[in-house]
């Protein structure tokens, strides 16, 4: 279903950290063997699906390891290995995300190229302030790999306005994307939808983070970075409305792509205007998670505001 969507899926096997098992050893032969088998089956049970794009060993390690780094880096390699065994000779490719740069392209750390053959690319997981400056530069420096920055993006938060703040939220993140877009092979927005586990209850929308300068109100709110907000309807806050992030990338992935051409014909005609109509007639349309294709300017109805901008655009782009 996914990929009859176009939609693919880069496959994550996690390798815990120090962080989360003080105790583990990447040294250690029975370790090692236990995620060559882990991953081995892992593949075997996926490698079919047709929505499958690559594989990703590890998320961050580098940031957590505690332990000798060198082994961290020469284990992965080792998963790489029996990722390919496990499906040549039509394989898909495999990666390795880091944390930043940390570690990153050393030989010392068997974190080069020449060390990691059967990585394929890279995925680093990296947030900066507006621009990327001299990053993929210096990635270039140190590494031929593909590059797939795995995480960016900003909450929507202003610790500073004690608000929402949906317009820097967008705004950084469209500015980054177009930086990724001319310099890497990808790039994943963090994330799909806030995360209301990630501190407090998960039943409530909490205040939880850290200081860091890599963000428009130099803080890190961890349940808001959502693409999509949740909403709070009482026994089960399941309900999704984009935020202004969600329209403003959508465009930015494919500029030529209309917010309009709600049945994707690549022309805005009298079937997108009957859609608009129905979402306009159906008052209880965002309960039916139907809203938000229509609700333009995301006041959470569907009004004369919207159908102004569809007549607009009808007008320029539709026959």
């Amino acid at each position: 279903a996914l990929a009859d969507a176009n939609m693919y899926a880069i496959m994550t096997f996690e390798v815990p950290a120090s962080n989360d098992d003080p105790n583990i050893d990447y040294s250690e032969p029975n370790t090692i063997a236990l995620y060559k088998a882990g991953i081995t089956d892992y593949v075997n049970y996926f490698k079919n699906h047709p929505a499958v794009l690559a594989w990703a060993i590890g998320n961050e390690n580098n940031l957590h390891y505690q332990k000798e780094m060198p082994d961290w880096y020469k284990l992965a390699n080792e998963l790489a290995k029996s990722a390919y065994e496990a499906e040549e000779p039509n394989y898909h490719p495999t990666m390795l995300i880091n944390g930043y740069m940390l570690f990153f392209g050393d030989s010392d750390c068997n974190s080069d190229d020449s060390s990691l053959n059967y990585v394929d690319m890279w995925g680093h997981n990296s947030y900066v302030r507006y621009d990327y400056h001299s990053y993929f530069c210096y990635y270039d420096k140190i590494s031929a790999k593909p590059l797939v920055i795995t995480e960016y993006g900003n909450d929507a938060y202003d610790m500073v306005q004690g608000s929402i703040n949906q317009d820097a939220q967008a705004d950084w993140a469209v500015h980054e994307w177009e930086q990724i877009e001319e310099n890497c092979a990808g790039g994943t927005a963090m994330e799909y939808s806030d995360e209301w586990s990630k501190c407090g209850s998960p039943s409530s929308h909490d205040f939880c983070g850290y200081y860091t300068d890599t963000r428009p109100d130099n803080y890190s709110n961890e349940e808001w970075y959502g693409l999509m907000a949740i909403e709070d309807n009482g026994s089960s806050p399941d309900i999704m409305k984009p935020r202004k992030i969600y329209c403003a990338l959508k465009q930015a992935f494919n500029p030529s792509f209309s917010l309009c051409d709600f049945d994707m014909d690549n022309i805005v005609n009298f079937d997108d205007f009957a859609s608009l109509a129905a979402y306009w007639l159906n008052t209880n349309c965002y309960e039916n998670y139907c809203c938000e294709g229509a609700d333009f300017d995301l006041s959470e109805v569907v009004d004369m505001t919207d159908l102004m901008f569809f007549i607009e655009n009808w007008l320029n782009e539709g026959s």
